[in-house]
């Protein structure tokens, strides 16, 4: 009898649920992209994801290795996903996603991945969503690009798995905090880019963020803290030991968005550390030793400025600029001399970025499910050696990569 009782306890949710009527919604894009590069870049899914050009690399004879041009053609950007709606439980209604793209993993880019994937529980004023979504640095307002980088490295581009709670206060405020573990989007160490490091520290990567809204302005700010685990062991002497090493670092935002008829204006600022995870500029290295016995190491992150801003004008025909900046403030202390350096902006042979930018004029024409788009501009970035005492560059030496984007686009 109590078998019963628990059964018919156990199965009254899905009783329930089974009285709901579940809705479906199918979308998706068919898109096809042929770019053009001057040079050699740091990039991923072929040429699609672009994200800062490679410093020069000089053969004998001091020809530049990177200047090389290169074009594809590429249709990996195209998406299919599935909206889900219609159950209720506890007073909140529930919906789901599930989103895929074509751009697979490193160099099976051909292969399908998953981009996002949650179940998101509303009530009148509160969000609950469990599940992989945008990260809340990438949001609140993101560059209208044909890009897939998203305005990266510049704007942040990661999505990760999270439980994100937001909660309006009133119609015009919101705050909301979320916990958050890597999957595809990586922190960078010992090992290459791997999600061990934050899995090893045991705590997740935590944000807070509030934003506010009023007519056709809206803005908002936020704080993200993550730690790092670099290693759990270390090698002395031919013998292994097991360490404890942590990384904690911090980063900070500020957006806004201004929306007025055909014209739309965005614009975002971060200082922050330790930023690979988040496909943008961000490095860290060894400060000291602790232990000469076990090799145990403390870390130190450089310190990164980034912004942009985005203007779009248009309906149909739509013309927009978008314009970043990043530099690199270098480390709160130093370095020690030839120890690895790990994360975005770090090279070999002591090749660290100094500061970039980058400016990108677009045209494009919407008619009905299909648009079609041009977008081309260009990036600097400045590398030098690395000053081990401040994480900074010397003897910078800029590089330019020219970039064409053309996109042919059907949405269903």
């Amino acid at each position: 009898m109590k078998r019963k009782i628990l059964f018919l306890f156990l199965a009254i949710p899905f009783l329930t649920h089974a009285e709901q009527k579940l809705s479906y919604k199918l979308y998706g894009f068919v898109e096809s992209q042929l770019s053009f590069n001057s040079r050699k870049n740091l990039d991923a899914a072929g040429m699609a994801l672009n994200i800062m050009p490679l410093p020069e690399k000089l053969d004998p004879l001091g020809k530049d290795l990177n200047a090389v041009p290169a074009t594809e053609l590429l249709a990996v950007n195209s998406r299919i996903g599935l909206d889900i709606a219609g159950l209720e439980l506890f007073g909140s209604q529930i919906s789901g996603k599930i989103e895929a793209d074509f751009l697979g993993t490193g160099s099976t880019y051909f292969m399908l991945r998953i981009r996002r994937s949650y179940v998101n529980m509303k009530w009148e004023k509160t969000n609950l969503l469990v599940g992989q979504e945008w990260h809340p640095m990438a949001i609140g307002v993101m560059p209208s690009t044909f890009e897939l980088n998203g305005g990266a490295p510049f704007n942040p581009l990661n999505r990760s798995p999270q439980i994100n709670f937001t909660h309006n206060i009133n119609n015009k405020w919101q705050w909301n905090v979320a916990a958050l573990y890597e999957m595809q989007f990586l922190s960078d160490g010992p090992l290459g880019k791997t999600p061990g490091y934050v899995r090893d520290a045991m705590v997740p990567n935590f944000f807070l963020g509030i934003a506010n809204k009023c007519g056709g302005f809206r803005w908002g700010a936020g704080a993200d803290v993550k730690m790092i685990s670099p290693r759990t062991q270390s090698t002395v002497n031919d013998v292994t030991y097991s360490v404890n090493e942590n990384l904690t670092t911090f980063s900070y935002m500020i957006f806004g968005q201004y929306v007025k008829d055909k014209l739309t204006v965005k614009a975002k600022a971060i200082y922050g550390q330790n930023l690979t995870d988040m496909t943008m500029v961000g490095m860290y290295g060894v400060s000291g030793i602790l232990s000469k016995v076990t090799g145990v190491q403390e870390y130190t992150a450089s310190n990164i400025a980034t912004g942009w801003i985005n203007v779009v004008y248009g309906d149909a025909l739509k013309v927009g600029l978008f314009a970043g900046y990043t530099a690199n403030l270098g480390t709160d202390k130093a370095l020690l001399e030839n120890t690895p350096i790990y994360g975005n902006g770090y090279f070999a042979e002591n090749n660290i970025i100094n500061q970039m930018y980058r400016v990108m004029p677009q045209v494009s024409y919407t008619k009905n499910n299909w648009k079609v788009g041009l977008e081309g501009g260009f990036t600097t970035a400045g590398y030098g050696n690395i000053d081990f005492k401040t994480g900074k560059a010397t003897n910078v030496v800029n590089v330019t990569n020219y970039r064409i984007l053309s996109v042919l686009c059907l949405t269903f």
